[in-house]
Order: structure tokens, then C-alpha cells, then sequence
């Protein structure tokens, strides 16, 4: 920096300087904004739905949760069916648990399983159009 001299290189001295604060607080002002807008609960949870959706570990813990969940409801309503026994229908959401349970646990084996099945019965039906 200069030496200021004069009143008049003082004044415009002090003008570049405020205007300099000026500009930085504007810049400050909007990353508080940026960071008060980003901590709002509905945004933490928008970018943490975002992230599981980018993670390919969360996607499959997720399909074989819903996996899981609708071979359990199936089960439930071959088991039971529309009863209207309470006794019965709290044997059907224990059976729809467990099964729940069972199949988002062993998804894996249960998909090379059906897709062993696939393939025989699709060979099987190959050879029967020869």
C-alpha cells in the first residue's frame, strides 16, 4: 500500500476500503444464507434421500427390504387370506414378519435359486420345441 499524503488520497483510501468491507460482507451475508438454508431439517433429509439413492449399497439394501416385505404380505395372504378371526390375523402378521425377516436376509441365495429355476425351465422348454 501507498503512503497517503493528503486528505484528499486519505479520503479516497477510506473509500476503496469500504466499499472492499462492503463487497466481503455481501459475499458473508450469502454463505450464511447458503449455510442457514442447508441446515433446515427438511433439507438434511433431502440430501440424505439424495445420497441413498447415489449409494449402490443402500439401493440394494433397499430392494431386498422391499423384497422381503412383499414376499411376507404374499405369504400372509396365502396363509390366512380375509379373515376377520383376530387370533388368526395375528398369526398372519407373525407369519408376514417372519417371512419378512427371512427373505431380505437371504435375498441373494433366493435370487441364484430362481434364477437356477428360470433357466431349467427355460432349457426344459427348449428342448420340448425340438
Amino acid at each position: 500500500m501507498e503512503k497517503i499524503t493528503s486528505l484528499k488520497d486519505l479520503r479516497a483510501s477510506i473509500q476503496v476500503l469500504e466499499a472492499d468491507r462492503e463487497e466481503k460482507f455481501k459475499i458473508l451475508q450469502t454463505q450464511f444464507e447458503v449455510v442457514v438454508e442447508s441446515l433446515k431439517p427438511i433439507n438434511v433429509i433431502k440430501d440424505s434421500i439424495k445420497q441413498a439413492v447415489v449409494s449402490k449399497e443402500i439401493q440394494g439394501n433397499l430392494i431386498d427390504g422391499l423384497i422381503g416385505l412383499a414376499a411376507g404380505h404374499l405369504s400372509k395372504k396365502i396363509v390366512i387370506g380375509k379373515s376377520v378371526n383376530p387370533i388368526k390375523n395375528i398369526a398372519g402378521y407373525l407369519i408376514e414378519l417372519a417371512v419378512a425377516s427371512l427373505v431380505s436376509k437371504n435375498t441373494e441365495g433366493i435370487k441364484s435359486k430362481g434364477l437356477d429355476l428360470l433357466k431349467s425351465l427355460l432349457t426344459g422348454l427348449a428342448n420340448r420345441s425340438k
